[in-house]
């Protein structure tokens, strides 16, 4: 299912189609870290860069190919010849738009990362490459101070703009399902009992 998703996300890649591309990626690498399967993150990280480098997002790229390094030696799976061959044109994507230095720096942060970290990146690169109008996110710091996470911040923010948990999920790459698990513990961690009131506090505390 995973390794399905990544095939047909650089598919739509090579057609040109990133927001669908953005999309499948997305889908795969909650998958993937819903099943706990290490292979598959990194094949799903793997292809969000490549994604990062089709739009404009190089040094991000740079960063999550840092980070996959990093996953591969953690559990003993190299790039294959293949992979390596797959994956030149990106490369010089990258070199021609942040240099060799500058490659080797993004690289390098990159590899500094968590798998979280990494994860969080491309959720990022994605939701900026497939759905520019929510590019613009609230800070971790300002999430941490009301008690919230990164990705329960994003769900504030669109159930804010009057999202349902179904156009939630599809905007974030998460289930329905997953998407509701997140409005009822960023409610409950709020202190408040609906979306109407979450959404107050949002706008009171500069949230959103």
């Amino acid at each position: 299912m995973v390794a399905g998703l990544n095939a047909l996300g650089h598919t739509l890649l090579d057609a040109g189609d990133s927001p669908r591309a953005a999309l499948v990626f997305g889908e795969s690498l909650d998958l993937a870290h819903d099943r706990g399967n290490v292979d598959d993150v990194i094949d799903a990280l793997e292809g969000q860069a490549r994604l990062g480098a089709e739009t404009g997002r190089e040094e991000r790229a740079a960063r999550l190919f840092g980070a996959t390094s990093v996953l591969r030696d953690a559990v003993g799976v190299p790039a294959s010849p293949s992979d390596i061959a797959y994956f030149v044109p990106t490369m010089e994507i990258l070199r021609n738009a942040l240099g060799a230095e500058g490659c080797a720096a993004a690289a390098a942060a990159g590899r500094a990362l968590s798998q979280r970290q990494a994860m969080d990146e491309a959720v990022a690169l994605a939701v900026s490459a497939g759905s520019p109008e929510i590019a613009t996110l609230p800070t971790a710091s300002s999430a941490a101070a009301h008690g919230l996470t990164e990705r329960e911040l994003e769900v504030l923010r669109l159930l804010a703009a009057g999202q349902s948990n179904r156009e939630i999920g599809e905007l974030l790459f998460i289930s329905p399902v997953t998407a509701a698990s997140h409005v009822a513990n960023l409610t409950t961690k709020l202190g408040v009992d609906s979306r109407a009131k979450a959404t107050a506090y949002a706008h009171q505390h500069g949230l959103i």
